[in-house]
């Protein structure tokens, strides 16, 4: 440039660059309060039950906790039943329709006692030398349809003789089989009997002397359960007691 030229005018920059600045700041401010999420910082803490982290945010003005989280419990629903019981055909929990037997020199008394099912038939006895004492129920012959025996269980103390299952047809023939010396066990016994074990009495009404007769269950009318005396089985005369349970019919 020549120093004849005039020189050209110049700008003033700085109250632009102060203007700019302060509007800069200004949006920065805005967006820090108005945009920007507080600071966060996380706490871990264990609880002595559930042993579960619980998670608190926490920031300058609040605190803000998460709920404990809970383990989950599955339930499981019991198996399903693949066969269903078969209902009592001989009632222990109730002495309604009871009948009690005995020769003349034993006797017999029962009662209702707690067992393994809810309430189990107690029977208590004192026989003498070939003596007998029992109980029996009144059952419908159609109850014993389709079935081919009848199992139970039983326990029981004092003089060792044998038990005896039996049932009886309307016009008197019964049968019955026989576990001899076994009235005394002092743990539950489970016992299964086939009508096919079953063998009729000589001295009963239709029964031949060759035994042969086989039980039809539509003639029955009686079921019941006795303590005999047997000497030729090593049986001992004297008191004893037998609980009788859960007696149902095998299909």
């Amino acid at each position: 440039m020549s120093f004849e030229e005039e020189p050209k005018k110049q700008t003033n920059w700085g109250p632009i660059a102060a203007a700019i600045v302060t509007a800069i700041s200004t949006i920065i401010v805005v967006y820090v309060q108005f945009v920007v999420p507080p600071k966060i910082s996380i706490q871990t803490t264990q609880t002595a039950e559930a042993k579960q982290p619980v998670v608190v945010a926490t920031d300058i003005l609040a605190t803000v906790s998460v709920p404990e989280i809970q383990p989950v419990t599955e339930t499981v629903a019991p198996p399903t039943q693949t066969s269903a019981s078969q209902p009592e055909i001989f009632s222990t929990d109730k002495l309604t329709g009871l009948k009690p037997y005995n020769n003349a020199g034993s006797f017999i008394a029962f009662n209702l006692v707690p067992s393994f099912s809810g309430e189990g038939l107690e029977i208590s006895y004192i026989i003498d030398k070939n003596g007998w004492a029992g109980v029996f129920r009144m059952v419908e012959p159609e109850s014993l349809a389709e079935t081919k025996g009848i199992k139970f269980s039983y326990m029981g103390s004092g003089s060792p003789n044998t038990l005896e299952f039996k049932v009886e047809y309307k016009q008197g023939t019964v049968f019955s089989v026989l576990l001899p010396h076994l009235s005394a066990a002092p743990d539950w016994q489970d016992v299964e009997v086939l009508y096919t074990d079953l063998t009729c009495w000589s001295n009963t009404p239709g029964c031949p002397e060759n035994l042969s007769l086989s039980l039809e269950t539509d003639n029955v009318i009686k079921i019941g359960f006795a303590v005999s005396n047997k000497p030729d089985y090593d049986d001992v005369p004297g008191s004893g007691k037998m609980i009788i349970d859960n007696v149902q019919t095998i299909r």
